[in-house]
């Protein structure tokens, strides 16, 4: 059976998503992005890379395709949803692959079911860029396993949890604890260390306390991954601390995490950078310096 894929929001992962799949040999994809109206230009590589086609309303894509996968950040997978809702069928799959809480999805889902529409949980355990199609993805609902046959022939790599929908995404969002917070923790580290010179020394003087690791290799990677990404991630983690708050636990570290990211975010290094993603956290302090400076 030909799957028609389309994606709503086309930002970042949805096009590496796409690419991979393209290179796959699967053609006709579309996607929806609110901010096509107002930008197209800024699409145009995307869709050119991906051999993907814009569609011109959330009716339009649903028309057109079977499998919506829904990748807009967290605070809009509710109003992504409603915009599509009246238009899908029981024909249509609806997978939110966005990183928001249980609640959230169990939300979305209930939106999607109201047409009788099939969906699907799903949470992206891995970084998208390198992995693109690939990249391993948590999948639970009733329709997970159906999802899942129909998807696995175009290479992507999935694993069904069960069909308690919000399993996924509280494995995503407990892992975050550890992963932002460890982005958070080099932000501080390296923040402060400039102040001294010494960063590479401090990160040093952490490798040989803890042989096998090179800190100051891991703090490039992560101090540049949140270069471009940080406000966006300072929303995840505010998620992460309200579903915290929901369980009754504490989120200490999780409202920190979403602090130093969002403190990050506010310094502009999205708009300096442009779709660049800086390759260490010297050259992130660098271009700091210059923009201060200029």
């Amino acid at each position: 059976m030909n799957t028609r894929i389309g994606f709503i929001g086309f930002g970042e992962a949805a096009p590496a998503i796409a690419e991979g799949l393209s290179e796959q040999g699967i053609s006709g994809m579309q996607a929806f992005d609110i901010a096509f109206e107002t930008d197209p230009a800024r699409f145009s590589p995307r869709t050119v890379r991906s051999g993907t086609r814009m569609a011109g309303s959330p009716a339009a894509l649903a028309k057109d395709c079977d499998v919506i996968l829904s990748l807009v950040t967290c605070t809009e997978a509710v109003a992504a949803a409603s915009s599509i809702a009246d238009h899908l069928e029981p024909r249509h799959f609806y997978v939110d692959m966005n990183s928001a809480s249980p609640d959230v999805k169990r939300e979305v889902g209930a939106i999607v079911a109201s047409n009788g529409a099939r969906f699907v949980e799903a949470a992206i355990m891995s970084m998208v860029p390198p992995n693109r199609h690939r990249v391993p993805v948590l999948l639970c609902g009733a329709a997970a396993a159906e999802l899942k046959q129909r998807l696995d022939p175009l290479g992507m790599n999935l694993e069904v949890l069960g069909e308690e929908i919000g399993a996924a995404a509280a494995t995503k969002m407990f892992r975050s604890i550890v992963v932002k917070g460890v982005q958070g923790l080099f932000i501080e580290c390296v923040f402060a260390a400039r102040h001294f010179g010494v960063e590479k020394r401090v990160l040093d003087s952490v490798t040989a306390s803890f042989p096998g690791i090179d800190w100051n290799a891991f703090a490039d990677y992560f101090i540049s991954r949140s270069a471009l990404h940080a406000a966006r991630q300072s929303h995840e983690m505010e998620e992460v601390a309200r579903t915290l708050e929901t369980l009754g636990e504490i989120p200490v570290m999780a409202r920190a995490t979403a602090k130093r990211l969002k403190m990050f975010g506010d310094l502009g290094l999205k708009e300096i950078c442009g779709d660049k993603e800086p390759e260490t956290y010297a050259e992130i302090l660098q271009l700091l310096e210059k923009h201060r400076s200029a």
